[in-house]
């Protein structure tokens, strides 16, 4: 783990590990998540329909830096470092008829590492590998602190400004419960982000 947090920090600092004609790239971004899931009742039962009437799902945000090496003019690859926030709110009625509105906050920081090519000298695919640590009680207390996963996704480099729309998933659903009610969830978030090199 040492050993992949100082590639992740030499990416990111933008130390080069090619010629310098193929110089390093690094940067600040940041944009918006769209969740694709939800929360998931499966294992509860049916009996779940009558008390969750609804999970809504609050678009968020993240921040952080980026980093590319160049290994030739086409063939790179990055790290990005992001504190990323959103929320799911669960709304419904318990048995009783009374309200139930619980938030849960999914706010942490997640390090990719990932391995692209650049196409036309204007767009890049990538893909990588992705672990989430969650920083909120509320999630600590009914999930895991930790979680890992995948990426993939495209980006287009205009001047400084790097405009990027990437997709993470994990490898496994997160398992939990919430006042003896079974949770399960599994992250799947759409990012979209525009960064700029410094």
């Amino acid at each position: 783990m040492k050993k992949i947090f100082l590639i992740a920090v030499m990416l990111i600092t933008g130390i080069t590990v090619s010629q310098a004609q193929n110089p390093s790239t690094w940067g600040v971004r940041g944009g918006f998540n769209f969740p694709m899931n939800g929360f998931s009742f499966e294992q509860a039962g049916n009996n779940i329909n009558s008390i969750f009437l609804e999970d809504k799902l609050a678009n968020g945000w993240h921040a952080g830096l980026y980093g590319r090496a160049y290994l030739s003019s086409q063939f790179y690859v990055g790290a990005n470092l992001l504190y990323l926030n959103r929320s799911n709110n669960l709304t419904g009625k318990t048995a009783n008829n009374e309200d139930i509105n619980q938030n849960f906050n999914s706010s942490g920081s997640m390090l990719d590492l990932v391995g692209g090519i650049k196409v036309l000298n204007l767009v890049r695919v990538q893909g990588g590998l992705n672990g989430m640590v969650y920083f909120d009680n509320s999630w600590q207390d009914t999930f895991n602190t930790f979680g890992a996963g995948y990426t993939f996704g495209v980006g287009v480099d205009i001047w400084k400004f790097a405009l990027d729309v990437s997709y993470y998933g994990s490898f496994k659903e997160h398992q939990g419960s919430w006042n003896g009610i079974p949770l399960s969830y599994n992250r799947s978030d759409l990012l979209v982000s525009l960064g700029i090199a410094l």
